[in-house]
C-alpha cells in the first residue's frame, strides 16, 4: 500500500509538470512561430492515454514489478553499493542501455510493437505526444528487458525505479519542435532532433 500511495503521489507531481511545460511549449512557439504545434483532439487524446498508461504502470510497479525485483535480487551479482552520486551515475547509464534496448524491442517484435505503434501514431510532435502511451504497454512484459537486468546485478529496487522515471523524464523533453540541434550532444545524446527522426513518417526514417 505503501508504494502504491508513493506511486500515486509521483504520477500526480509528474503530471503537474508536465503540464505546465507543455502550455509553455506552446507559448514559446506561438511567439516564435505564430502555431503552437498542438490540436485540441489530438492533444486531449495523448492526455487521456497518457494518464491511463501511467495509472496502470503505477498500480503494476506497486503490486508485482518491485515484488518480482525483490524476488530476483539475492540470485544476482549481489552488488548493492552504498547511495552515491557516482553509484546513481553508474545505474543511470545502465538503466539507459538495458532501456535502449527495451525500446528496440518494442520496434523489432510485433507483440511489443502492438502497443508501442500508439505512442507513433501522432501528426504532431510536441511534448504532449510523449505521454502518448497504450496502458496495454505496462502489462506486456517489456518491462522484464529493464527490471531483470538491473534486478541481477544488484542494484535496488527504489534506487531502480528512479533510475528509469528520471530517464523518462528526460525522454519527455526529446518530444519537441522547439528545440533546434544541440552541436556536440548530437553526438552522444538522445536529442530532440534525433528524437524527431525517430517519428518521422517518411520510408527513410521508419524505426531510425
Amino acid at each position: 500500500m505503501e508504494d502504491l500511495i508513493r506511486a500515486i503521489g509521483f504520477i500526480l507531481a509528474a503530471g503537474a509538470v508536465f503540464m505546465a511545460m507543455m502550455v509553455f511549449e506552446a507559448w514559446y512557439l506561438h511567439r516564435k512561430t505564430g502555431n503552437t504545434n498542438y490540436r485540441f483532439g489530438e492533444t486531449l487524446a495523448n492526455l487521456t492515454t497518457g494518464a491511463s498508461y501511467k495509472i496502470v504502470d503505477g498500480i503494476a510497479i506497486a503490486l508485482f514489478i518491485t515484488a518480482f525485483s525483490d524476488m530476483i535480487n539475492p540470485y544476482g551479482l549481489g552488488w548493492n553499493p552504498e547511495p552515491s552520486i557516482w553509484a546513481f551515475i553508474i545505474l543511470f547509464v545502465l538503466a539507459d542501455l538495458f532501456m535502449y534496448f527495451n525500446h528496440l524491442a518494442m520496434h523489432k517484435f510485433r507483440w511489443f510493437w502492438a502497443t508501442h505503434v500508439t505512442h507513433h501514431s501522432s501528426e504532431h510532435m510536441n511534448l504532449s505526444t510523449a505521454l502518448r502511451q497504450n496502458f496495454l504497454n505496462a502489462l506486456n512484459g517489456n518491462w522484464l528487458l529493464m527490471w531483470v537486468p538491473l534486478s541481477l546485478i544488484g542494484f535496488d529496487k527504489d534506487w531502480i525505479l528512479i533510475a528509469i522515471e528520471t530517464n523518462l523524464l528526460y525522454q519527455f523533453f526529446c518530444h519537441t519542435e522547439a528545440v533546434g540541434r544541440l552541436g556536440w550532444a548530437e553526438k552522444i545524446f538522445n536529442t530532440p532532433s534525433h528524437h524527431r527522426v525517430h517519428h518521422g513518417s517518411n520510408p527513410a526514417q521508419i524505426d531510425r
